[in-house]
């Protein structure tokens, strides 16, 4: 819902940065980036509904170390969620070019599936 506010706000009253990537530990900022990104997630054991452009359900990703899960709006290249395990992943975050207004900045590709463990009850 969110996202979908600030994307009208950016229609109408000028261009913001209503996009964030909300991964964690991933450059927010505006500039150019002139080679990929490596970056590694923890991806949660279970999808959950959010909103992006409409309702969906999203994977909850965190940096090593972060306590507090972030949405992931996005679909990572190669990777194939099975819900039941806890996974740590290598992606490569690549910005996108003239990404359109309702699209992440980032594309994301699989690289490495570092682990993958049973959720804990």
């Amino acid at each position: 819902m969110l996202r979908l506010a600030c994307l009208l706000l950016a229609a109408v009253v000028a261009p913001v940065a209503c996009s964030p990537d909300p991964v964690p530990g991933a450059n927010a900022g505006g500039e150019a980036e002139a080679a990929p990104d490596r970056l590694t997630l923890e991806v949660d054991s279970e999808r959950v509904p959010c909103v992006g452009v409409g309702p969906m359900e999203c994977l909850r990703v965190r940096a090593p170390g972060e306590e507090e899960w972030q949405l992931f709006y996005e679909s990572i290249e190669g990777f194939e969620f099975e819900p039941g395990g806890r996974y740590v992943l290598e992606v490569e975050r690549t910005r996108r070019p003239n990404p359109p207004a309702d699209a992440s900045r980032f594309r994301y590709r699989l690289i490495e599936i570092v682990s993958r463990e049973p959720a804990q009850p």
